[in-house]
C-alpha cells in the first residue's frame, strides 16, 4: 500500500465516523432543521472583531534580511521612488 492509499483510507475512516456522529446528533443538513435551533444568549451577546494590519513587518523575516524592501512588492517599489 502506498503512502497516498494509506493516508486517503485514513481519510475515509475519519470521515465515515464524521458522517456517523452527525447522523446521531439532532440536526440535519437543511435549514428546516436549524430553524428550530435556539441560539445561546453568550452568542447574542457575543462581540466579534477583526483587526489587520499588512505590511513589511508582516513579512517571514528570511524573506527581509533586514532590507525592507525586498518585502514590498514591485509596484510600490515603483511609486516609491517617483
Amino acid at each position: 500500500m502506498s503512502k497516498k492509499e494509506h493516508y486517503q483510507e485514513k481519510i475515509d475512516r475519519y470521515l465515515k465516523q464524521i458522517d456517523e456522529v452527525i447522523a446521531k446528533g439532532p440536526y440535519k443538513a437543511d435549514w428546516a432543521s436549524l430553524t428550530g435551533m435556539e441560539v445561546p444568549d453568550w452568542f447574542r451577546r457575543a462581540k466579534f472583531g477583526i483587526f489587520i494590519h499588512w505590511g513589511c513587518t508582516a513579512c517571514p523575516p528570511s524573506a527581509m534580511n533586514g532590507i525592507p524592501e525586498r518585502c514590498m512588492s514591485r509596484e510600490l517599489q515603483n511609486i516609491s521612488t517617483i
